[in-house]
């Protein structure tokens, strides 16, 4: 995790971690964490909220998709 200008973000991932068998993707902006909003939350508490979901982990993420048409 980072926190860049828009807020808690994904920094690398692990090759065959969770993460990344979740689909998770490095620079996805994490909005909440178990329903708790990510905005001014320092990185120590998002570690503990994620460290602390044994069972399910409910991630609200915005990724930058970017488009391009071919000519």
């Amino acid at each position: 995790l980072t926190m860049e200008l828009d807020g808690l973000t994904v920094g690398n991932i692990a090759k065959g971690s969770l993460a990344q068998r979740s689909g998770l993707e490095k620079g996805d902006l994490i909005f909440s964490i178990n329903a708790k909003p990510t905005r001014y939350m320092p990185i120590q508490k998002a570690v503990r909220l994620i460290e602390a979901s044994k069972d399910s982990l409910d991630l609200v993420i915005r990724r930058q998709v970017f488009l391009t048409r071919g000519r």
